[in-house]
């Protein structure tokens, strides 16, 4: 909004200072959803008031924000599952006053095998671009 005269105008902001977008992506959390909520309808009813709007629909900006997280591979999901699946189950034996059987944990064993799954595909050679083209060709004949 600060840099874009065209948006300023459209949201009849004018030249007046507005807080970063980070601001209040900030601020979110801190407040709570029930005081946004009131934010946002207090918003719309002076919105209503001006007759800027009628108030009827609303329209969501609904851009995604990269973040860091790992691609789901089948060894990270194993690997993930066997790190998450003991600590909850311990948690549950906690509670519960133990359990009849040990909870076992597998981390190492798993840990291995993901290890192993990873050497092997790497060792794995790509197929031949060519060869893959000409099977491709063989299967719209």
């Amino acid at each position: 909004m600060r840099a874009n005269v065209v948006y300023r105008s459209f949201c009849r902001i004018g030249m007046e200072r507005v807080p970063d977008a980070t601001t209040l992506v900030r601020l979110g959390p801190v407040v709570g959803p029930k005081t946004i909520g009131e934010l946002h309808d207090r918003l719309v009813a002076i919105a209503q008031a001006r007759r800027v709007v009628r108030g009827g629909k609303m329209r969501v900006d609904t851009s995604a924000v990269e973040s860091n997280i790992h691609y789901p591979t089948d060894g990270g999901l194993l690997n993930d599952g066997a790190r998450v699946l003991p600590r909850t189950m311990k948690m549950i034996e906690r509670k519960a006053g133990g359990l009849k059987q040990r909870i076992r944990d597998r981390k190492r064993s798993v840990t291995k095998r993901v290890i192993a799954m990873a050497h092997a595909l790497r060792r794995k050679k790509p197929r031949d671009k060519r060869s893959a083209d000409e099977s491709m060709g063989n299967l719209c004949r």
